[in-house]
């Protein structure tokens, strides 16, 4: 299930009940998550006040998701937000053992361990890739800022 190849954590996966190791990493899998997407939503607002978009509330969704002249860092699934949101405002199951995607059933979202793992690990990839960009980015502006002076 996780391996050790795996940026996140390391668990058993030999044991046949849910532990409560396993309750701990869940809770642990939905804080991440949302400190994860703070980031994006942090580096959304430096983006907005440095290229001067024309955004009154930058955040994932107006500046992540958003096609701009084809410079699009994000297409990520509409999950995104929505499981941010869930965890944040209301609440989500979380299912130690099988598998599936997510679903909503009376104001709840229902996901396998599987399922957020693989979200929070995609998301941490993202976050990795869009800091490395992040840097490189205001290296170069700075760069060619300091020439011109």
């Amino acid at each position: 299930m996780y391996g050790t190849n795996s940026l996140l954590f390391v668990v058993r996966t030999d044991l046949a009940q849910p532990t409560t190791d396993q309750a701990y990493l869940a809770e642990q899998l939905k804080l991440n998550f949302v400190q994860i997407y703070g980031l994006f939503d942090k580096i959304s607002i430096v983006l907005n006040d440095y290229l001067e978009f024309d955004s009154n509330k930058p955040n994932y969704r107006t500046i992540w998701l958003k096609d701009r002249n084809n410079w699009r860092l994000g297409a990520h699934n509409k999950l995104v937000p929505k499981l941010r949101n869930q965890i944040v405002h209301d609440y989500v199951k979380v299912f130690l053992k099988g598998t599936g995607s997510a679903e909503y059933r009376e104001g709840i979202l229902f996901i396998s361990l599987d399922d957020l793992f693989k979200k929070t690990e995609s998301l941490l990839f993202r976050a990795h890739d869009v800091m490395l960009y992040f840097i490189l980015f205001f290296h170069a502006e700075e760069s060619i800022y300091r020439k011109d002076l």
